[in-house]
């Protein structure tokens, strides 16, 4: 089958440009080249992002009913992170060694088969199996983080957040997390003092 949108190779090579290297005409899965490290730096950038949900991996407001003695949700193997949805939606969740965790009362375990309403991001088996708008937002999300860990360029961090903006509006990310601003400048916490602007 036909691989739609950007290969991984292609992704790679996006990070190779933008630390100023030259491109690879060959993935080296496993490895120890600066390819196998750029491919191991992409997966964990792909988990990361899937875990956060895009607009195809998140099933939205999904039931479930804790089952068993005690009672309990068990997740498919695929599930990367949960967070609470519907009248759950003030409720702390995440996907801990296959349950469904209740942050808020530091428990696998519930107290009764109450429904719980669980937003559900799930894992892919492969590269190809993303679709390619998502590809794109990964890949530019990949690239400003390898360029920030190997080559640090406030400029260059600039155009790739603009790159990973654009992309996103494709891609539709769930939920925007902080960490999304520029070099150098820290994230804005709700109820703080609004952060002085640097004299030029």
């Amino acid at each position: 089958m036909a691989t739609l949108g950007l290969t991984k190779l292609g992704a790679v090579n996006r990070m190779f440009w933008w630390v100023n290297q030259f491109s690879v005409s060959a993935l080296d899965t496993g490895g120890t080249s600066d390819a196998a490290k750029m491919e191991e730096f992409l997966d964990q950038i792909t988990l990361n992002t899937l875990a956060q949900g895009l607009a195809f991996n998140t099933q939205r407001c999904k039931s479930y009913t804790p089952a068993g003695s005690p009672y309990k949700i068990t997740l498919a193997s695929t599930v990367l992170a949960v967070r609470g949805a519907g009248n759950c939606a003030h409720r702390q969740f995440d996907a801990i060694s296959g349950f469904a965790f209740d942050i808020d009362r530091y428990s696998n375990e519930y107290p009764d088969a109450t429904v719980v309403m669980l937003d559900v991001m799930s894992n892919v088996a492969a590269w190809d199996d993303i679709p390619p708008a998502a590809k794109e937002y990964i890949a530019w999300c990949a690239a400003r983080g390898y360029q920030q860990c190997n080559k640090g360029s406030p400029q260059h961090d600039e155009w790739l957040r603009q790159h990973c903006e654009n992309a996103s509006r494709a891609a539709r990310p769930i939920r925007v997390l902080p960490g999304d601003e520029p070099m150098g400048v820290q994230p804005y916490v709700p109820g703080s003092p609004p952060q002085q602007q640097q004299q030029r």
